[in-house]
């Protein structure tokens, strides 16, 4: 998959893209950048309404190849180093989203799958009999 950015693109597109093809992950953004195993904080993350350029008008276009078997970590470095915007790949998780800090090493085909399994509804357990005693 690619995806093109430019100047002009906002965040939420970028996301929106990624979550099309990786539909049990999703993008963060934030105004820093981060180490592999780092977590970033909410207070951190950036409008999803803001385009590339407002956060630094020195990013131009390119264009971003991501495959299955690329580790969160690559994705994540590989979008710092051109944008120096930090990004954070989150794994759906039942109702709740995961930043990917203990698992950067896992591929974005990995973590999909993990997220899937995550979110699938549980069967339900059928009551256990019980009988009262006389």
């Amino acid at each position: 998959m690619d995806i093109h950015v430019h100047a002009q693109k906002k965040l939420i597109d970028i996301q929106q893209e990624f979550q099309t093809r990786f539909p049990f992950l999703k993008l963060e953004f934030y105004s820093h950048t981060h180490r592999q195993g780092e977590m970033s904080p909410n207070s951190d993350l950036i409008n999803l309404q803001q385009n590339i350029s407002a956060l630094n008008p020195a990013n131009d276009s390119f264009e971003w190849h991501i495959n299955s078997n690329m580790t969160v970590s690559e994705v994540e470095t590989t979008f710092q180093e051109k944008f120096k915007i930090g990004v954070h790949v989150f794994r759906k998780s039942g109702l709740n989203w995961l930043q990917t800090t203990a698992t950067d090493s896992w591929t974005l085909a990995e973590q999909n799958a993990r997220g899937k399994e995550m979110s699938e509804e549980l069967p339900k357990e059928e009551p256990e009999d019980y009988h009262e005693q006389e």
